[in-house]
């Protein structure tokens, strides 16, 4: 589940890093394909769902890229955290912060 397709991110990640110098910290969600097409779908036809997403209508589209459970990092260095997402009751939220304040040097 992401936000960023290295197809059309990369670039513009590579740019800030250039402006900003810092050292990318990704972290991915990563589930089963299933799973992350169900979740699609429920979201896609929710009451709840914003109108300008028109999610619902591009399903067949987007089936074999969410069966994938999962979308390459971005190509932009640095350090990539995944973390299963499959059950949120057993995600190790406690094992994420602990990278994220390591790569950051956070205390």
């Amino acid at each position: 589940e992401t936000n960023f397709n290295p197809k059309f991110a990369d670039k513009k990640f590579l740019d800030l890093k250039e402006k900003y110098d810092f050292a990318p910290f990704q972290v991915r969600c990563v589930t089963d394909g299933e799973i992350l097409l169900d979740r699609f779908t429920k979201r896609a036809n929710s009451d709840e769902r914003h109108p300008g997403h028109i999610d619902s209508g591009s399903l067949d589209e987007w089936r074999p890229i969410l069966l994938q459970g999962k979308i390459e990092a971005l190509n932009v260095g640095g350090e990539i955290f995944d973390i299963d997402t499959s059950d949120f009751n057993k995600t190790d939220y406690d094992k994420l912060v602990s990278a994220i304040k390591s790569a950051t040097n956070i205390r």
